[in-house]
């Protein structure tokens, strides 16, 4: 109606730019998309072939309101027609051939639909550090016991190795890059054979992880996010380069990756290109070779079964199966404190010296460096005396070892040491003192 109002020339204009805009616009866009999806489908591993119908139901829908709007343009150029009469405008008029590229279009776009396109590597980071904890525990003397990570599973649960909480007596949790500490109340659910625990922290808030309920597929990429000392929140890229077996009885699965997985790392979320979680970080030694394992997550929606969290005093302390399936150790492990001594004259009285010198040895294949823990010294009726921590940041090569020295109180050997009553060492040069080495991370030096 409001054509019919306006002036032949001004009439022919609006019809132009109408039926321009729309050829340029929309067929010309429309077509350019359907090619770069078609790029980015076919070069994609997420490809998703279950959803093919679905995407072929909402193309059916988009071709009826092509239809409608190709019928809309026909009866634009027939009240052209008629306005000019046999003067044909100089637009671009609506063909067969027209016509043929949107059916190709449409063909486009079933033959190779848009489903689940690959997250970015950014924006799976960022929803990432929304589910990803640090998980701290401690011993009866509320000393660091160990460090690991974590992902939210479920409002007030989290996941991750049951290494991480083995031994403890108490621990908190924080989301990655935050302040605030929430303590772990308590175990929801342990898996010591596949080294998984999933704790109760009803203070912690954050964002839901999203679980695959399958096997990824060798050749797959994947991310993981950790917690490796002094860097919360580290994101790294891999693939997946294996699907192993724990043993020709057991019918458990293991995924290795190429992914690094450093200590502080373990328990933390291993996921694809779609931001899905397909399993659990465990770093491992085998033969003395650092491996990087995850668990899969096919089980995980099943483990939250009890709401109602026991304490950690509760658990007893048993050895993790996946090592014993795998011939291998935690790769704490991979750092042995040992060959503890006092320095100085054995023959002095003991109150003289505070010195003392241990070995650090790399029994692993992979130099590290910045070696972190602590040494615990037990006082002659088995109770801890003191605590000093270890600090080594120079590298100790693969298979080798570093002497390191350091010094306490004196009187902390005299309550440490067995004396004779003349308050003098004992026979040997080498007086008995328990210590405990326990190291808490290191960073790996790849080659």
């Amino acid at each position: 109606m409001l054509i019919g109002m306006l002036n032949k020339d001004t009439r022919k204009v609006m019809l132009q730019l109408r039926l321009t805009d729309y050829m340029d616009s929309h067929l010309h866009n429309h077509l350019m998309t359907a090619t770069r999806q078609l790029t980015s489908v076919t070069t994609s591993p997420s490809f998703d072939r279950r959803l093919l119908w679905l995407n072929a139901f909402a193309h059916g829908i988009g071709f009826i309101g092509v239809r409608s709007s190709v019928a809309l343009l026909r009866q634009t150029l027939c009240e052209m027609r008629q306005l000019f009469g046999e003067q044909k405008p100089m637009i671009p008029s609506i063909t067969n051939v027209n016509v043929k590229a949107i059916i190709c279009f449409i063909l486009f776009s079933f033959l190779f639909p848009t489903l689940a396109l690959s997250q970015k590597p950014k924006e799976i980071a960022k929803e990432l550090f929304e589910s990803t904890v640090l998980i701290s525990t401690e011993d009866e003397n509320r000393q660091p016991l160990a460090f690991g990570s974590g992902f939210i599973l479920k409002e007030g649960f989290i996941v991750t190795n049951y290494h991480v909480i083995r031994g403890a007596k108490s621990g908190y949790a924080k989301l990655v890059n935050k302040k605030q500490k929430c303590e772990i109340i308590g175990v929801i659910h342990v898996d010591e054979t596949n080294d998984i625990a999933v704790l109760s922290v009803p203070d912690l808030k954050g964002k839901t992880v999203k679980v695959l309920t399958q096997l990824p597929e060798i050749g797959e990429v994947v991310y993981a996010i950790g917690n490796p000392r002094g860097l919360e929140g580290t994101f790294s890229q891999g693939i997946v380069s294996g699907i192993r077996t724990l043993d020709e009885t057991s019918s458990s699965k293991l995924i290795q990756i190429t992914a690094p997985i450093s200590p502080g790392s373990s328990g933390g979320p291993i996921v694809n290109e779609k931001g899905y979680v397909i399993g659990v970080a465990v770093a491992t030694l085998k033969g003395g070779q650092n491996l990087n394992f995850c668990i899969p997550s096919t089980f995980l929606p099943s483990v939250v079964g009890s709401e109602h969290p026991k304490p950690f005093t509760q658990l007893q302390k048993k050895e993790v199966g996946l090592f014993r399936y795998l011939e291998s150790g935690s790769q704490q492990d991979a750092i042995v404190g040992s060959e503890f001594r006092w320095n100085g004259d054995p023959r002095k009285t003991l109150w003289s010296y505070g010195d003392y010198s241990y070995s650090l040895r790399n029994v692993s294949r992979t130099n590290v460096r910045n070696i972190y823990g602590l040494i615990i010294f037990y006082g002659r009726d088995g109770n801890v005396i003191d605590i000093d921590p270890i600090e080594y940041k120079q590298l100790v090569p693969a298979g080798l070892a570093r002497r390191v020295t350091g010094a306490v109180d004196p009187s902390i050997k005299k309550l440490t040491t067995r004396t004779s009553p003349e308050n003098q060492f004992m026979a040997d040069d080498t007086p008995s003192t328990t210590v405990e080495f326990r190291i808490l991370y290191f960073e790996l030096v790849e080659d």
